[in-house]
């Protein structure tokens, strides 16, 4: 199993997310959205220059590692109805606050390389982006990210390379 896939299956218990993405009234096709967002560098650099004007460059994994995915959840948002949108955004809300609990129960999903532990780098949901229904003139479609931090094992392996 990959890395998605089990973050995508340990996310899947989380039941305020679950039912954000099952649900979309302006999506047909319903899709999950698991999207990478950065990394930590997987080396760092040292320099040993030669009398020769040669240099030997010594990459050394960095730890701690890690790396961020971002969690979409499409939603409808509609100008009128601002029961409902505060209602969304609580539900986005208690995704966060449901990963926040993970993070300091210590509770992460199964890697290929040992996860020491998450990170809820949005504890307030955020609108990505919003879109123009091609129906309903007061309905958008809206996205919101919730970015999770995940530090592992770095896979990378130590070498060194000399450029003469």
């Amino acid at each position: 199993m990959s890395d998605f896939e089990s973050i995508f299956e340990w996310l899947k218990t989380c039941p305020n997310l679950y039912d954000l993405w099952a649900v979309s009234s302006m999506l047909g096709d319903m899709k999950t959205v698991l999207q990478p967002n950065s990394a930590a560098n997987m080396y760092s650099v040292d320099t040993m220059p030669y009398s020769d004007g040669g240099k030997r460059y010594i990459f050394r994994k960095t730890e701690p590692y890690y790396f961020d995915v971002d969690i979409i959840a499409y939603r409808a948002f509609y100008a009128d109805q601002n029961a409902y949108n505060l209602d969304t955004q609580e539900n986005v809300q208690a995704v966060c606050d449901w990963l926040i609990q993970q993070q300091n129960e210590g509770n992460t999903p199964t890697l290929n390389s040992f996860c020491y532990q998450i990170e809820c780098l949005t504890p307030k949901p955020f609108i990505r982006g919003q879109y123009e229904s091609d129906g309903d003139p007061n309905a958008f479609l809206v996205d919101y990210a919730v970015t999770v931090r995940f530090y592992t094992d770095n896979p990378a392996k130590e070498r060194a390379v000399v450029r003469l």
